[in-house]
């Protein structure tokens, strides 16, 4: 984005990210749910593939935006910290208890629809989170946040964001592994689906990490890996 971004001033820079949030937040929260283009036989492409590319605009957008200045409203870094932190845990929540009565209703692990006003309000909100947890205390050298960033927990937070973009592409195949392989005979619902569900996403989420971290470390494989 910064690249393609370039060439403008920065008013020219912010009308247009605020203008391509508004389009993906359009057609996440009322094209896709409705289906109001007609996309076959190319729908599953462009939803898998073409429509995540909104997810990186948003990101754009989320990083460079001043939250403690909205307006007239002026805003401490704490608390944009504390509002999104809030609204995460809650989002969070509710997408978890949504998952599982999806699992329950369908009688396997729903997969997840990253198209949703949750999914968006978790993404945004944990992305905030993480951007005003620094910002709120990277001045201070004995703060919670300056410990765990230069911790093992901060080198593997590190690790996983930039192995993200490979962690896109694999998990789909490390879901189908745990969901049809490793649990395939176990009937997971009927004990504790928020549990199942849970580790679930623990397990996917590490083992696709693990997946492109070694793939990095490979030579020409690094290449590929996304890392």
């Amino acid at each position: 984005m910064n690249k393609i971004l370039k060439p403008f001033e920065e008013e020219k820079k912010k009308k247009i990210i605020n203008l391509l949030v508004l389009i993906f937040t359009i057609y996440c929260l009322i094209v896709i749910p409705f289906d109001l283009i007609n996309l076959s036989p190319y729908k599953s492409f462009v939803y898998y593939y073409i429509s995540f590319a909104g997810y990186g605009i948003l990101g754009y957008y989320l990083a460079k935006t001043d939250f403690t200045n909205i307006g007239k409203l002026k805003l401490s870094n704490k608390t944009v910290l504390l509002v999104s932190s809030v609204l995460f845990i809650l989002s969070f929540i509710y997408f978890l208890i949504d998952l599982t009565n999806l699992s329950i209703a369908s009688n396997e692990i729903s997969g997840v629809n990253y198209f949703t006003f949750i999914t968006l309000l978790l993404s945004s909100s944990i992305f905030l989170s993480f951007r005003y947890f620094e910002e709120a205390n990277e001045d201070d050298e004995d703060s919670l946040f300056m410990k765990i960033k230069n911790g093992k927990l901060g080198m593997l937070i590190n690790s996983i964001s930039k192995c993200s973009f490979g962690i896109y592409f694999v998990h789909p195949l490390v879901y189908i592994f745990y969901k049809d392989i490793v649990f395939g005979s176990i009937d997971i619902l009927k004990h504790n689906p928020i549990k199942w569900s849970s580790l679930m996403i623990v397990l996917v989420l590490f083992t696709s990490w693990g997946i492109i971290w070694i793939m990095s470390k490979i030579p020409y494989l690094e290449k590929v890996s996304g890392a």
